[in-house]
């Protein structure tokens, strides 16, 4: 029965959050940034093209070490695209759920599998976990699973399974090497507790497995990234201002000035009178880590340490980089996942301690998973993804069917049958409760009492997971009657929300590039020709209407100058406009300069004087 639950709780929690994030593609409510770059990305190394992500502007292994795309290309042969992304990593999630189900299988044994349920629950029911899904595909949130599969693999001696794990796990990203080394340095020390016969191997493990993982981040970030980006890893110059800009830099300024260190990452962030308190302060990113598992987890530091490097990273983020310490964002998606690890091994070792007593304290790690149920219900229905309140609570009230099981039917060392059998349906209620009444949405995207998903007015969870469209989503509609009429191979220059469904292709840019560079390479440098592009697709709705914002004002001049000179109009319904290139770029009119400021000036040069300037093509 254990085994049963499991199942149904993970199949209800995969399916829903993958249906509700592919609606989430479908009704264009997904960008370019990141889910085109990794879009594009994927597909440019699956079919062995030149790996230039012309949504980034960077080579993609000048941009990151995510060799896991060669694992993930199967999909994109057959032609998965960005919504075989997310299935991938739903999968991904679900196999750290099953990977806390194993280690407490294994470690205390069959007759207490329900623990294990329990803890797989409290990775479902985590917030950051949930949020991973909204956020759609990223490699960090992939990486969950592996990395917790390398965990159980380690601590049961699965020699093999661990080395495949943590391949993979380094394979999703370079930073997540770093987590790997932190896993062998854990076994090294520990080795110490082994028998003299184990300890030799122990040492070797531990020692190879750190060697080898850093030995993979230093080739990535000093020699690969190098090669194909000449800013180098420019994450690292640009995320920790206050500290260096390179990661001996860095390190060596928290050792030699600790108090620094220390005020920078207890600081409440500074808001506005009356305005409420951003998630992206260091004291709230903490609040959000370990509310979920009521702190329980800083009581395995061992433990901990495994995500110390993405610890650090939140941590040291200057404040142009605030958002790292959202705990909605892929930065926070290994750190809650090990906090709950963590908290998961602390029940399992408090239950090796008491249950060979016979007094009231045997209870004591069913208590512990009781509250640590409680907790991730309370975290789910305050900040998980999936809000509504009302449902949540009659979940929540079904959830203390659950809480009995822990705490009653674990008297005796085991579930007794009935119980067991109740709780089959509580637990698939506690997790797909809490997951699929919280998306009964009927509109209002951010509204706590309806969700964050993109609904139709009169729309359901039922039609949602059906696949039964109640009512077409008009400016969706239109989006995707321009989008058939782009050709497969075309070079095409459309706004951030379209960009997603346009990246199985060499050449696909986010507006207004490479017309005005934004958001292009690390310092708009290399800008590419505009003359290249064939297609435009705008969504006019995204654009400034601002008249004091000049780079705005700029780009509106721009599309009016394209749309009107260089392309003709195929599709336009007042606010979706779709054009074909019919000419080659020719002079556009900047009386006041404004354009000349913005626009690409690898290919475009101001012609004076400025009263009657303009901003011609570089031939």
């Amino acid at each position: 029965m254990p085994v049963l639950t499991l199942a149904g709780m993970l199949v209800i929690w995969a399916w829903v959050l993958f249906r509700l994030g592919a609606l989430r593609q479908d009704r264009f409510g997904t960008f370019g940034f990141d889910l085109g770059i990794y879009g594009q990305a994927a597909w440019l190394v699956a079919h062995g093209e030149t790996p230039f992500m012309t949504v980034r502007g960077l080579d993609v292994w000048g941009h990151h070490g995510t060799f896991i795309f060669y694992l993930l290309a199967p999909g994109s042969w057959l032609g998965g695209g960005p919504t075989w992304l997310l299935f991938a990593q739903i999968g991904a999630q679900v196999s750290a759920a099953v990977a806390i189900y194993l280690l407490v299988r294994d470690l205390l044994g069959a007759q207490h599998r329900w623990f294990g349920v329990a803890g797989a629950a409290l990775l479902l029911l985590n917030p950051t976990q949930q949020w991973m899904v909204w956020e759609f595909f990223h490699p960090e949130a992939f990486a969950v699973g592996p990395l917790l599969l390398s965990w159980w693999a380690l601590r049961t001696e699965r020699w093999r399974s661990f080395a495949v794990f943590a391949v993979v796990t380094a394979s999703c990203k370079e930073d997540l090497a770093l987590a790997i080394a932190m896993m062998g340095l854990v076994h090294l020390v520990g080795a110490r507790r082994s028998s003299r016969d184990l300890r030799a191997r122990d040492i070797r493990i531990g020692a190879g497995t750190a060697l080898v993982a850093i030995g993979w981040y230093f080739v990535v970030t000093k020699a690969l990234i190098p090669a194909r980006n000449p800013a180098g890893a420019f994450y690292e110059q640009q995320f920790f201002t206050d500290f260096g800009t390179s990661t001996f830099g860095v390190l060596g300024h928290v050792i030699t000035h600790p108090m620094h260190f220390l005020r920078f990452a207890t600081e409440r962030q500074e808001v506005a009178a009356g305005l409420p308190t951003p998630m992206t302060g260091h004291l709230e990113w903490y609040r959000m880590m370990l509310w979920p598992t009521l702190a329980l987890g800083v009581l395995k530091p061992r433990v901990v340490a495994i995500a110390l490097p993405a610890i650090g990273v939140a941590m040291l983020a200057d404040q142009g980089h605030n958002w790292v310490r959202d705990y909605r964002y892929h930065y926070s998606a290994i750190v809650s996942a090990v906090l709950v690890l963590a908290a998961v091994e602390v029940v399992i070792d408090l239950q090796l301690r008491v249950r060979v007593l016979q007094d009231w304290r045997r209870h004591a790690g069913a208590a512990a998973m009781t509250a640590l149920v409680v907790a991730s219900i309370v975290a789910c229905v305050l900040w998980g993804a999936v809000p509504v309140v009302a449902v949540k609570i009659v979940a929540a009230l079904v959830a203390l069917v659950v809480l009995v099981v822990l705490a009653v039917g674990t008297m005796n060392g085991r579930v007794e049958p009935r119980l067991g059998a109740t709780a089959i349906g509580a637990v698939v209620a506690v997790v797909g409760g809490l997951t699929i009444g919280g998306v009964l949405n009927h509109g209002g995207k951010g509204d706590p009492g309806t969700g964050y998903w993109p609904f139709v007015p009169g729309e359901t969870l039922f039609d949602v997971v059906m696949g039964v469209e109640v009512e077409r989503d008009p400016a969706a509609t239109a989006k995707r009657t321009a989008l058939a009429l782009v050709p497969d191979a075309a070079r095409v220059s459309a706004s951030y929300n379209v960009v997603p469904h346009l990246t199985e292709r060499r050449f696909v840019y986010e507006f207004p590039n490479p017309f005005v560079p934004s958001n292009w390479g690390v310092a708009n440098e290399a800008q590419h020709d505009p003359a290249t592009v064939e297609y435009l697709l705008i969504d006019r709705g995204l654009l400034s209407i601002d008249p004091a914002e000049e780079r705005g004002r700029a780009v509106n001049a721009i599309v009016d100058h394209l749309l009107t000179s260089e392309f003709e109009t195929l599709f336009d319904d007042g606010r979706v406009v779709l054009a074909r290139r019919i000419t080659a770029p020719s002079c556009i009119d900047d009386p006041d300069g404004a354009i000349g400021r913005v626009i690409n000036s690898d290919h475009y040069a101001r012609i004076e004087p400025p009263s009657t300037g303009s901003v011609c093509p570089v031939t």
